[in-house]
């Protein structure tokens, strides 16, 4: 199989599975010890001149964004204090992009954006775990570490899913630090 048929593969698979997955987190766990938090394009703050929030086939999508200094922030409402995956919800068109980074509270998650086979093909992908100690708002940003290409991305939405997990343990390829921003 060539590389790019393999890595178009690989983010199909990963787009049906994470879209079961975030399709109904609550039946990975049960209420109580499950939370998920969608921080949507339409709840970000931009904060710079050219990103803009468009309607693309009836979702909200954070588009035109080029300028690495132009970047999002939330408020997420944190209910239950755990180990959350972090999940960024985009589509980019081209092979490899922009290095970014999602910061939640004082810990960032970096990583280097891939192409999902086109600007409105949308894939959701696991970037990492994360502590989060105490119930509550805490911020979350998404900002460019580095751009490569024309475009940052266009992003639907970064999904905070609770885990079982009561520690924290980082595999060698995670790649979580004090946030930047």
């Amino acid at each position: 199989m060539q590389p790019l048929a393999s890595l178009r593969h690989f983010l199909a698979i990963s787009l049906i599975l994470s879209s079961a997955f975030l399709s109904d987190p609550a039946s990975y766990g049960g209420e109580e010890t499950q939370a998920t938090v969608n921080l949507s394009a339409a709840e970000a703050q931009i904060m710079g001149k050219e990103a803009k929030l468009v309607k693309m086939n009836g979702a909200d999508v954070i588009t035109g964004w080029r300028s690495p200094n132009d970047w999002l922030k939330w408020g997420a409402n944190i209910p239950v204090p755990g180990i959350y995956n972090v999940i960024l919800e985009y589509a980019y068109a081209g092979k490899t992009g922009s290095n970014v980074e999602v910061a939640v509270g004082e810990q960032g998650v970096q990583t280097q954006v891939v192409g999902t086979l086109g600007e409105e093909n949308f894939a959701s992908v696991f970037l990492a775990k994360v502590e989060i100690k105490q119930s509550g708002t805490v911020p979350v940003n998404l900002t460019v570490v580095q751009k490569h290409g024309s475009v940052i991305m266009n992003m639907r939405a970064i999904h905070l899913v609770r885990t079982e997990e009561t520690t924290l343990q980082e595999p060698a390829q995670q790649a979580v630090h004090p946030a930047t921003r």
